[in-house]
């Protein structure tokens, strides 16, 4: 079994916001030198305990002080963006890290009504048409726009679910992509949703086997290194 983290940038007693980002970027180092697999950032959105908003910025921040961890968010959620800028981004951290990027997508906004609105969200384009045209963007199969930069690579697709609806395990399946199961946010979820995405699953060049990632609630002591960088 592989363990990996998700680093939501969390607020500390007395700590400031700043503090919260220098520390999500001292945990990345502390988790690529133990040996985890990957870590991924997650984005809230006026939220005061949660300070990662921009979990594509600080992608970028970490993998330049980190060697092997994968790195990905956890996710970026589609709704407040444009998939075609998505996928800009994701090119741009993969074109600096190749083969480290995963791209983990949610269909949740990550704040309130009022910063979702502020978001500037797509207009009269829903979550499923967001993922075809991500996909469509990744590899370079829309006619009309190309995601630059160019890259050889392509970010691994995850779809983000609470587990309590079995069409996002089926909609992971269809287009070949990775499944996270957050069990921290929905401690009952049902196994239907991983059933569904084993069951329909299709190959894809990311992903030629189902992955299934379980992220769970844990309390782990890192301590500090004395890093000069």
């Amino acid at each position: 079994m592989k363990v990996s983290i998700l680093e939501q940038s969390t607020l500390s007693e007395n700590g400031s916001a700043a503090d919260a980002i220098q520390n999500t970027v001292w945990l990345a180092r502390e988790a690529d030198y133990l040996g985890y697999e990957r870590l991924w950032l997650s984005e809230h959105h006026n939220m005061s305990i949660l300070q990662g908003s921009s979990p594509e910025v600080l992608l970028a921040a970490i993998g330049s002080k980190t060697d092997r961890i994968r790195l990905g968010s956890g996710g970026v959620m589609l709704p407040n963006h444009s998939a075609y800028k998505v996928a800009e981004n994701f090119r741009v951290l993969e074109a600096l890290f190749p083969g480290r990027v995963d791209c983990g997508i949610g269909r949740a906004s990550g704040g309130d009504p009022h910063s979702t609105m502020l978001l500037n969200p797509p207009q009269d384009v829903d979550f499923p048409q967001q993922v075809n045209q991500l996909e469509l963007f990744l590899h370079d199969d829309h006619q009309r726009v190309v995601a630059t930069p160019r890259v050889s690579g392509v970010p691994s697709l995850w779809l983000l679910s609470a587990g309590s609806h079995p069409e996002s395990g089926r909609m992971a399946a269809e287009k070949g992509m990775g499944l996270a199961i957050a069990l921290f946010i929905n401690p009952a979820a049902t196994r239907e949703a991983v059933s569904q995405y084993r069951r329909h699953f299709r190959p894809s060049a990311e992903f030629p086997e189902p992955r299934v990632l379980i992220a769970l609630n844990s309390s782990v002591q890192i301590h500090r290194r004395n890093l000069r960088n």
